[in-house]
């Protein structure tokens, strides 16, 4: 099984009672934001009645605030997904490094698949993104997964848990190759919560 494969197989959204997939998605920008939206977008899109995804979105800058980075890294905690969505060449800011320590702090038993969702997502720009290798170290560290774009690609073997989703995987894939390459602009956001715009 490829790491992807073991990645995904790891995620169990039915941590609580509401069986929900929860990704926490940390943004640099707004074109940031945008690519994850348009992720999520499509992710709820192609996976409707397997799979109900709850998001919450944290604006990098925001996690200044000692309250806000708190209550991201509490949300960070009870995600089945974590992502990073930033340029391929920024420089990883001290607040986004100083709330890995505090979701590090929080996280309990269960652990996320992190996902740098870089631009460009090129296997250059993210062996050079600082991003990148921060959070495969963290991944390493920790025996966490973490999921580059390119690596996407090849998560066609789901679990279980995530009920059923074998057979819609390669059309899910297909999908997130569209995404990573920078397809259009995103419709409306799906429903979450955090801090954002």
């Amino acid at each position: 099984m490829s790491t992807s494969s073991r990645a995904l197989a790891s995620i169990h959204p039915a941590s609580d009672a509401s069986g929900k997939c929860r990704v926490a998605v940390l943004y640099e920008d707004t074109p940031a934001r945008e690519r994850a939206v348009w992720m999520g977008h499509h992710l709820t899109l192609q996976l409707t009645g397997d799979v109900e995804f709850e998001f919450s979105w944290w604006r990098f800058r925001y996690l200044r605030d000692p309250q806000i980075a708190d209550a991201a890294a509490e949300a960070a905690s009870d995600a089945d997904i974590l992502v990073f969505s930033a340029r391929a060449e920024s420089e990883v800011p001290e607040e986004v490094r100083d709330f890995i320590d505090l979701w590090l702090h929080h996280q309990g038993d269960g652990m996320p698949v992190l996902v740098p969702l870089v631009e460009p997502a090129t296997t250059e720009a993210l062996a050079a993104s600082p991003l990148a290798r921060l959070l495969q170290d963290t991944a390493r560290n920790l025996g966490m997964e973490c999921l580059l774009p390119n690596q996407l690609q090849e998560s066609y073997l789901f679990s279980e848990p995530m009920l059923g989703l074998q057979n819609r995987a390669h059309q899910v894939t297909n999908v997130l190759d569209g995404i990573l390459h920078n397809l259009g602009r995103p419709p409306a956001p799906p429903s979450h919560w955090g801090i954002n715009e």
